[in-house]
């Protein structure tokens, strides 16, 4: 076995002489290995508790063998540990937003949506604003299952220069809503989107700090006598007073009920109607192709249908069953201000092209004339003229013209008559 040359250099001990033993200690061996300009073998042990020396700058500690099978790969550090690492995630997270835009995919329509929804959101309101009453539009439409919140979702998306605002009586008081009372206060502040109030009486409260250029009162569920009892009947005096002389409203649209309740008012208004306002009856198909609701709801005529089977209050609320409540063959009343030609006006601000005519199937027909009472037939053999009845008897005279009692008393000849 061959020696360290460290070791090779001592001398060897005279055989006749008798000296101490001069063996290296363990120590003193390791030390001379250190020292040692030669490779150590990689059998030899060494102790890493004592310092390298010179040697401890160059060289790194050596690992630990281990087995291919046990070897583990080093775990990489996460983003926050260092702020190198933070840089390259700041780096590679632009680097993926620049490419998803650049890229074409489906997160590109997704972006030209959201920027047509701003827009559109930008350009809202800027035509005026569109008054829909008895129409619920104050509460989140969560679940989609209010017919009103539908109308007027579809309202404020064919027509985008109106804004669209709803009025109705309903004014949340039970304790157990509070949540959904804060709810509806907070949606109002943010969106303004609905007014709660009574406009029986007057339309103040309900177009103060607004520019309302359409007012309509919707025509679902038109209930005998709600005019009377609910809506009132100064439409067509007050309230187009308010409108049209106090405001720069453009166009009036109200539903004709089959009672009568709005010729009553009609006929009622020519003493009492503004100068520069026009009225007018309006034809069902009029109604269908010019007017913003009738348009908007059956728009949507498909969900609404949908949306019946399933949601108990939502049951007949589409068009072709709620026009049955109204007159025919005129079964809407314009007002509109004089210069201003109603039907282009509200096209114009339609995001749809002109409806086109309506077909035959799409109307209601006439409702027929009453039919003339026949006159009762006289039968062959005529009854027999009835006996004329008798006359009463004469009472008696009070005295005879002919006796002699001339000169009886006139108490005698009463008693003499009896009573």
């Amino acid at each position: 076995m061959a020696k360290h040359p460290a070791l090779m250099k001592r001398k060897a001990p005279d055989a006749n002489t008798t000296q101490p033993s001069t063996a290296p200690s363990p120590q003193q061996q390791r030390a001379a290995i250190l020292a040692s300009p030669t490779k150590a073998s990689p059998t030899a042990k060494r102790s890493w508790s004592q310092p390298l020396g010179p040697l401890s700058k160059k060289r790194p500690p050596p690992q630990p063998l281990a087995d291919s099978n046990t070897l583990k790969r080093p775990r990489p550090a996460s983003p926050s540990s260092s702020s190198a690492s933070s840089f390259e995630g700041d780096v590679v997270a632009e680097a993926r937003a620049v490419a998803a835009a650049a890229a074409p995919g489906p997160r590109a329509p997704a972006a030209a949506a959201r920027a047509a929804k701003a827009a559109a959101t930008a350009a809202r309101g800027s035509a005026g604003a569109c008054f829909v009453l008895a129409c619920k539009y104050d509460e989140p439409n969560k679940n989609g299952d209010c017919p009103d919140h539908l109308r007027l979702d579809a309202l404020q998306e064919l027509y985008p220069g109106l804004k669209v605002i709803g009025c109705s009586e309903y004014v949340p008081r039970s304790e157990k809503r509070r949540s959904a009372d804060a709810e509806i206060v907070a949606q109002n502040a943010k969106h303004d989107t609905h007014v709660a109030a009574n406009f029986k009486k007057s339309l103040r409260d309900i177009i103060k700090n607004t520019d309302p250029k359409v007012l309509m009162l919707d025509y679902f569920w038109l209930q005998p006598g709600y005019y009377e009892e609910r809506y009132g009947m100064n439409w067509l005096q007050s309230k187009i007073r308010e409108l049209f002389v106090s405001y720069r409203c453009e166009v009036l649209l109200l539903p004709v009920d089959s009672r009568g309740a709005v010729r009553r008012m009609h006929d009622a208004s020519f003493d009492d109607r503004p100068a520069g306002i026009e009225i007018e009856f309006v034809s069902e198909a009029d109604g269908l192709k010019h007017h913003p609701l009738v348009r908007a709801t059956r728009h949507i005529d498909a969900d609404l249908r949908a949306l019946s089977g399933r949601v108990t209050h939502a049951k007949g609320r589409w068009h072709d069953m709620q026009k049955l409540r109204l007159a025919t063959p005129e079964p809407f009343v314009v007002a509109y201000r004089s210069g201003v030609d109603w039907r282009a006006y509200l096209d114009g601000l339609c995001a749809l092209p002109p409806a086109p005519e309506p077909s035959p199937l799409e109307l209601r027909p006439l409702a027929p004339p009453p039919k003339p009472r026949s006159p009762r037939r006289r039968s062959k053999s005529p009854a027999p003229p009835a006996a004329p009845a008798a006359a009463p008897p004469a009472p008696p005279p009070l005295f005879d013209e002919d006796s002699d009692d001339e000169d009886t008393p006139l108490s005698v000849l009463l008693a003499r008559a009896g009573p």
